[in-house]
């Protein structure tokens, strides 16, 4: 290899060398053209830093616990409802060892022992103390006997129970004592003893629109107007009429729903022991299985029938805008019920009045054995507005007016709830708590629309000028003086 290339090679290292050190210079160092440099915090500005991500951990740490805390909370509340459910399923197969012993069944003494001490030591505890202070939180009183002083339990028909504090069903009881002149306990008595599912001829499964088309067809057939001087129509017309008034309204036929099936059951005596007929032997057949309750045969049996869910109630709070516009909203459901804590949607009609309740079909407690569901009642509370009020599908609004312009006549401005304000004309001579209607700016509703209602009002003034009170001393001079 000749020089020449060596040298070439060097001189090109060489020119590299000079363009690095050119680019550098250009770029320039910082130390040494005197740039700005961002200066080192100080001690005070780092503990400021170190106490805000102190303060940031605390915060996060303590968010993290109360978020673990609730979602316990949350565990045990769901733990306890489930638990509290399959207890209050087993309620009546209790009720039926009790009966059971009641008849002389002494083998069945063991096992209810057993199950009621099992379910003891979790929560559950027995309400069947004879002589207590009647309580109607824990107390269904079905009987009453005269007695003086305060309404004591003078027999316990059926036992109630309560699981960890909670009244899971109250016992069932007559009462001797003061009642108040309540005849719910009459009422209820007459209750277990009436099918009214039979008198109106439908089933205890039947729709609110069947049981109304049944009692409808009923009472055109049986009432007195159709059937003049004829006692047993009457008899039955009123029957009827009871029955309606009951299982046509959603909560009475809830009420009157759980006090027949929690009534009395029937055991009957025979050769071979006894047997038991009803509600009880049909839940001994779903736990257990088998044929008929007797001491001479198979151990357990009956057909399981259907029953409807409870009705629920809720209370739901409203702005005067929603109750005018209606509204969808989501409704939580609390209190002691198995469903407490379930969400739903629940669509609030345009022209909702305070106090209305508001009836959703299938959203209360499900049925047992195939049953229907209850009905959800959800009470609405409106709000008031501070400037309009409600009549009915009419808004109301007060507008003040001076004592010239109601004495003259005069154009007002009245505001309105939906839109811009509108221009009513005063005549004159008008008088204060006079009434001006505004058609079709009242609540919109599916049944049409209602009005404005505009009420005068006449606005004193607190202070007077000298100039206006001379004004009103000749005006009245002249009024005293005549026309």
């Amino acid at each position: 290899m000749s020089e020449e290339p060596l040298a070439d090679l060097a001189d090109e290292d060489q020119a590299v060398e000079e363009a690095a050190d050119e680019q550098l210079q250009e770029a320039g160092d910082p130390q040494e053209t005197g740039d700005p440099q961002e200066p080192a915090p100080s001690m005070d500005e780092l503990l400021a830093q170190r106490d805000g991500y102190l303060n940031d951990l605390q915060r996060v740490t303590a968010e993290f616990a109360n978020y673990r805390r609730k979602a316990a909370e949350r565990q045990q509340e769901t733990v306890a409802m489930a638990a509290a459910d399959i207890v209050e399923k087993v309620l009546p197969v209790l009720d039926a060892c009790d009966a059971a012993v009641a008849q002389g069944a002494e083998d069945v003494i063991p096992i209810r022992d057993s199950l009621f001490g099992a379910l003891e030591k979790e929560g559950l505890a027995k309400l069947d103390d004879p002589g207590a202070t009647f309580d109607p939180t824990c107390h269904e009183a079905v009987a009453h006997e005269p007695g003086e002083g305060e309404a004591v339990i003078a027999e316990v028909l059926r036992a109630g129970y309560v699981w960890n504090s909670r009244v899971l069903r109250p016992a069932m009881v007559k009462v001797r004592g003061y009642d108040g002149g309540d005849r719910s306990m009459d009422v209820k008595r007459e209750w277990l003893e009436t099918d009214y599912y039979k008198v109106l001829g439908v089933s205890p499964s039947a729709s609110d629109k069947e049981i109304t088309k049944a009692y409808r067809k009923l009472a055109r057939k049986l009432h007195p107007d159709a059937n003049p001087d004829d006692a047993k129509a009457e008899e039955r017309f009123k029957e009827v009429s009871a029955a309606y008034d009951v299982l046509g309204d959603g909560e009475r036929r809830s009420q009157y729903d759980q006090v027949r099936h929690m009534g009395p059951m029937n055991f009957q005596a025979g050769p071979g022991g006894f047997t038991m007929e009803g509600d009880m032997a049909d839940i001994f057949s779903a736990f257990m299985g088998g044929g008929r309750f007797d001491r001479g045969g198979p151990p357990f049996g009956g057909q399981t029938r259907p029953v409807r869910g409870h009705d629920l109630s809720a209370q739901l709070s409203l702005d005067f805008a929603e109750a005018v516009r209606g509204t969808t909203t989501d409704l939580t459901l609390s209190g002691d019920t198995a469903r407490t804590g379930r969400s739903i949607s629940v669509r609030i009609p345009a022209g909702v009045a305070n106090g209305q309740r508001i009836k959703l079909a299938g959203k209360g407690e499900p049925g047992l054995n195939g049953g229907p569901p209850g009905d959800l009642y959800v009470k609405v509370k409106v709000n008031p507005h501070p400037v309009f009020g409600r009549q009915g599908k009419n808004l109301t609004v007060t507008v003040p007016v001076t004592f010239a312009q109601a004495a003259l006549g005069a154009e007002i401005s009245v505001p309105t709830f939906e839109g811009d304000p509108v221009t009513l004309r005063l005549s004159p001579g008008s008088q204060p708590g006079q009434v001006l209607r505004v058609r079709g700016k009242g609540v919109e509703t599916a049944k049409g629309t209602g009005d404005l209602l505009v009420t005068v009002a006449l606005e004193v003034p607190a202070e007077l000028s000298d100039e206006q009170r001379q004004a009103l001393e000749a005006f009245e001079k002249a009024m005293e003086a005549g026309p």
